[in-house]
């Protein structure tokens, strides 16, 4: 059966529409060629810029190691510092306490001298604890006075439990021969009479015991007179 002109001329339209649609295809088939391939273009360009910013947080970690490094060590080296400038200062406080402590001693001892007194360091180890400096002057406190150690050796030299330290005005006894100021021997001083510290009698056996056995010789002597 032969086709008519109408039917030859329309197969020829369809012909041309499927080729032109083939035609659009093989474009649009390009076209996502190139769009693949622009893309791993993408991709690539993107896994560069994140190795790069990995490795930028790397080396910034590192960084910030040995920065925290050198403030460790810096913080160590200002603590080793200040040690130093505190056990300085501990060394001067001490050795200022030390001069003041020498200064109170001889200030007591210009008093407490072997004129007046039968053993100045015995008297200065018994009484130390009286004295304290003031604006750089030796101050003893007697009974809640503050009196200068003139003026304490004074006062000791009444008081019956320290008298027996003293030396006899005028005279010339040895310890414990005479009261200083002339009282009976019950009340000199002499902590082994009856009713005497025995915490004084402890002390003086620690602190001197070649007194403590006079003393004891002595009130042992009082006690067979009475």
């Amino acid at each position: 059966m032969s086709l008519t002109p109408e039917q030859i001329a329309e197969l020829q339209a369809k012909a041309a529409k499927v080729e032109e649609l083939e035609s659009r295809l093989a474009a649009v088939d390009g076209k996502k060629g190139e769009i693949l391939d622009e893309k791993k273009q993408l991709q690539q360009r993107l896994k560069e810029l994140e190795d790069k910013e990995d490795a930028r947080k790397k080396k910034d970690l590192e960084d910030q190691g040995k920065t925290a490094e050198l403030l460790d060590q810096e913080r160590k080296e200002r603590e080793a510092l200040r040690k130093q400038l505190e056990e300085k200062d501990q060394l001067i406080a001490s050795e200022r306490e030390q001069r003041v402590k020498d200064r109170m001693r001889a200030d007591f001892l210009a008093v407490f001298n072997a004129g007046e007194v039968f053993q100045p360091e015995h008297a200065w180890g018994l009484l130390h604890s009286l004295a304290n400096d003031e604006e750089g002057k030796t101050i003893t406190t007697y009974k809640g006075q503050k009196v200068s150690p003139t003026e304490l050796a004074g006062k000791l030299r009444q008081d019956p439990q320290y008298a027996y330290l003293f030396k006899p005005k005028g005279g010339s006894g040895g310890m414990g021969s005479k009261p200083a100021i002339g009282e009976s021997m019950e009340t000199s001083g002499n902590p082994y009479l009856a009713g005497g510290s025995i915490t004084k009698r402890i002390q003086l056996e620690l602190d001197d015991p070649d007194l403590a056995a006079k003393l004891k010789t002595e009130a042992s002597a009082a006690r067979n007179k009475g």
